[in-house]
């Protein structure tokens, strides 16, 4: 998911609650400041109110209210000469060629792979970090509120902002520098990037440099060979494999931030850390009191620990209140932006720990009687094995699964499930260094759900022998997986809704 937004101005806080706006933007802004949270607020009340002291605007009742009249919410953001200004300031400032107002092409940024539209008042192709900075001081001057986008596959609308989009895809060379460290270990990246780009790099400078061990990013998102750096730091986005412990959030050593008042900082260069310590004492000030009521409080601790043992991404990274000392505010204000959709900065660059990518892998298409069995033997899986990946597919899924010659041929049971009854599968996948870890690892999730007496479809059942270890049968398995929303999508009777969800357990 590569979408990454931020106001200009108060920091915007999410909230699942109705009629909660998601930008707030009063004319002069200064650096955030981080205030304490009332004892009894919710999770998401006390992120929110460490951003935003304020109570946000409540959005005018449908079909009232002037289209002339500028407001600060969704579909009300008209301009009533802030964005004329904006515009003619930042044309001087990068040239008439990198903003984009006419009406085809702001139609055209209008959308991205989600199924919302806001048509942006202007697009601004931004080059450098320096840019950036311009432009969100006019962006403050002329109370403008700026989202970012990198590659725009996020399936949320994250992307999309009828005030100003910043984009910074296909912009030739910029944002697309990397530094790759430690054998592998170590990957330093720009938001242009392409997150399987990433992985395609470290193996070429695996292969180059000869080094025992392939190495790859954490995130593995299905839209990977298309989604940017930007968006995956921005969404935390885990994906298909990594499940919990190998997102952003616990794989990243450092970042570059630019803040909405324009202040950079770098995680990486002591420097910088101690001149934004002084710059922004009262906001680290906050922070740190927020992570010592948080932590000080058992009830608390437990809840947010076990909210984020599986994958939550709805709100800020609050975990980070939990997981570092309150004496290192900065290392808690680096996790919180993680996840955050650019709502309280724009990431410049990150520098990943980056995991092994084991060479012996194999996977396994197993077919249930319904989705009950299929659930319950994601929970042996959970709690008996150490399974690597393990994905369910309803039966609509397999309906159309089945529809594909490949996924037909490798899993026949899928076509014999009764046309109109239940029938769930799960894509399991074990990983090893070497052949006898990959057997091993395969015979403790065969053991495990033999003992489960959970009935299987499947012709090999639980056995090894439900296990593919070559890459041109696995992968037919991984390629009906990454291509199941769209594939759902489009098998759904026109004009119908999408619902979308998805989540991830720790391993």
């Amino acid at each position: 998911s590569s979408a990454r937004r931020a106001s200009v101005g108060r920091m915007r806080a999410r909230s699942s609650a109705p009629g909660m706006l998601r930008e707030l933007l009063p004319k002069r802004a200064a650096a955030p400041r981080m205030v304490a949270a009332p004892r009894k607020a919710s999770l998401q009340q006390q992120a929110a109110a460490a951003f935003n002291k304020q109570q946000p605007l409540s959005p005018a009742p449908r079909g009232q209210g002037s289209l002339s009249v500028y407001r600060n919410v969704d579909g009300m953001r008209v301009d009533d000469g802030r964005y004329t200004s904006f515009k003619r300031d930042v044309r001087k400032m990068l040239g008439d060629e990198r903003v984009i107002d006419d009406a085809v092409r702001t139609f055209a940024y209008g959308t991205d792979a989600s199924f919302y539209r806001l048509n942006p008042q202007a697009v601004v192709r931004v080059h450098s970090e320096e840019e950036v900075v311009q432009v969100l001081s006019a962006a403050r001057e002329h109370d403008t509120p700026v989202t970012f986008r990198a590659a725009g596959t996020s399936l949320s609308g994250q992307a999309i902002t009828d005030s100003v989009l910043m984009k910074l895809s296909h912009n030739g060379k910029a944002w697309r520098r990397y530094k790759i460290e430690d054998e592998g270990r170590k990957v330093t990246l720009e938001p242009g990037l392409i997150g399987g780009e990433v992985n395609k790099l470290l193996a070429a400078y695996k292969k180059k440099h000869k080094c025992d061990t392939q190495y790859k990013i954490g995130p593995d998102p299905a839209s990977i060979e298309s989604c940017m750096i930007g968006g995956i730091v921005a969404n935390n986005s885990s994906g298909m494999c990594c499940g919990v412990a190998q997102n952003t959030y616990h794989t990243l050593q450092d970042m570059r931030v630019v803040l909405v008042d324009g202040t950079v900082l770098d995680t990486a260069d002591a420097a910088s850390r101690e001149a934004f310590a002084q710059s922004h004492a009262g906001l680290l000030a906050g922070l740190s009191n927020i992570a010592a009521r948080v932590q000080a409080d058992a009830p608390l601790m437990s809840l947010i620990k076990q909210k984020y043992r599986i994958k939550n991404t709805t709100g800020y990274s609050i975990n980070a209140l939990a997981d570092f000392s309150p004496d290192d505010p900065i290392e808690i204000l680096k996790r919180i932006m993680i996840g955050s959709e650019g709502t309280l900065g724009f990431v410049s660059r990150v520098t990943y720990n980056t995991v092994p990518d084991l060479p012996n892998k194999a996977s396994a298409f197993l077919v249930f009687p319904d989705i009950e069995d299929a659930c319950a033997a994601t929970s042996v899986l959970r709690s008996k094995t150490k399974v690597d990946a393990v994905e369910i597919f309803d039966r609509r899924s397999l309906k159309l699964c089945g529809q594909m010659s490949e996924m037909a041929r490798l899993c026949p049971e899928i076509n014999k499930l009764p046309e109109d009854g239940e029938g769930a599968a799960l894509l399991i996948e074990c990983r090893g260094i070497d052949a006898d870890a990959l057997a091993a690892s395969i015979s403790s999730v065969c053991d495990a759900l033999q003992s489960s007496g959970v009935p299987v479809n499947s012709a090999s059942g639980f056995t090894p022998k439900s296990f593919r270890e070559d890459p041109a049968e696995y992968n037919v398995f991984w390629d009906a997986r990454k291509g199941l929303i769209p594939i759902v999508g489009g098998a759904r009777e026109t004009g119908s809704p999408m619902l979308l969800e998805g989540g991830a357990g720790a391993t």
